[in-house]
């Protein structure tokens, strides 16, 4: 049989989670496992992930595994993942990430009734480290199916369109799309989704089978994010050039601007280092929202550790009051300018 959906996961040292991630995928293939492949590109990982891809393949022969010479990168190896996978419909899946059950029997059902949709959004439930606690049972909150044109599908999902777990796209699209001004800015799967879906449309599952391992430390090394943060705004604004509106384009980036306070402590807190040209950066992206100038900005220009006493006041509830209010009072003003 033709295979329709390849559920491929990129992995660099995933030994530690890699096995939940392939068991909740596995359990779900009995009697469908010549429809649907787990395809793995694993990024010259240094652990002991390849020995257990190669024990789950003895056992599965639905699991393909390819092993790049050396690290290429995680934009490179994502793309490698989907240019790997044979089916119609890639999945792209996280390596610490989990699939609830029916996910794989409810695509294959929406593939089945649409046949030209350009990605399939999986709602998807933010769970912590551990995998013990819920953060948020819904990151998109909608409780029926939509199919979506473009600038829909942008003010819908946003950056959350990003989330590895919640991505479903159409392989012959994202051959089609240049990558070229995406690679290396972490943001190579969400700006090749977004250039695809114009001229198609997007499918958005509302139930959450997609189950995300929120805060792994290698997306927060070095507090980076907020660096990626910057580099996404610029990649949405370059969406007006590809069919988007311009409403749609400034309400998503103002969508991830607007509050960056957690942005920037979780940043500091993960060993962001605050230079000059950063400093720029933020005001750029930031300088329109009272947040940042309130509390953002302190908490970039405060010594190291030292932002965290900051926090700490910040955190008391009169503090937190009169800072809402103040901040209330100014953007008002603002607004009536």
């Amino acid at each position: 049989m033709t295979v329709a959906l390849s559920v491929a996961i990129p992995t660099y040292n995933g030994s530690c989670h890699i096995r939940e991630a392939l068991e909740s995928i596995i359990i779900q293939l009995e009697d469908i496992d010549e429809e649907v492949e787990i395809v793995i590109s694993d990024n010259a990982s240094t652990d002991g992930t390849p020995e257990i891809i190669r024990e789950y393949q003895q056992k599965y022969p639905f699991i393909k595994y390819f092993r790049n010479d050396e690290n290429l990168g995680v934009d490179r190896n994502f793309d490698l993942a989907v240019q790997r996978a044979s089916g119609k419909y890639v999945w792209l899946f996280g390596d610490d990430d989990k699939m609830a059950p029916g996910g794989v029997q409810k695509v294959l059902s929406v593939l089945g009734a649409n046949l030209d949709i350009a990605n399939i959004f999986v709602n998807c439930t933010m769970m912590n480290a551990g995998f013990d606690h819920c953060h948020q049972e819904r990151v998109i909150k909608i409780h029926e199916d939509l199919l979506l044109r473009a600038d829909d599908f942008l003010l819908l999902a946003g950056a959350t369109a990003a989330l590895v777990p919640s991505m479903i796209v159409q392989r012959r699209l994202w051959l089609e799309v240049d990558k070229t001004r995406f690679l290396d800015t972490g943001w190579l799967a969400l700006g090749t989704l977004f250039l695809m879906i114009p001229g198609h449309v997007a499918y958005c599952i509302s139930t959450p089978y997609s189950l995300f391992r929120d805060g792994s430390s290698r997306w927060h090394k070095d507090g980076k994010f907020l660096r990626m943060i910057f580099s996404l705004c610029d990649i949405i604004e370059s969406f007006v050039k590809c069919g988007y509106t311009r409403t749609a384009v400034d309400t998503t980036i103002k969508g991830l601007t607007n509050n960056p306070t957690l942005l920037i402590f979780s940043a500091r807190q993960h060993g962001l280092v605050v230079n000059y040209r950063l400093l720029s950066e933020a005001c750029k992206k930031f300088g329109r929202s009272p947040y940042f100038w309130f509390l953002g900005m302190p908490l970039l220009l405060l010594p190291k550790n030292t932002h965290q006493l900051v926090w700490k006041v910040y955190q008391i509830p009169l503090v937190k009051r009169v800072y809402k209010k103040g901040k209330s009072r100014i953007w008002k003003r603002r607004q009536v300018v």
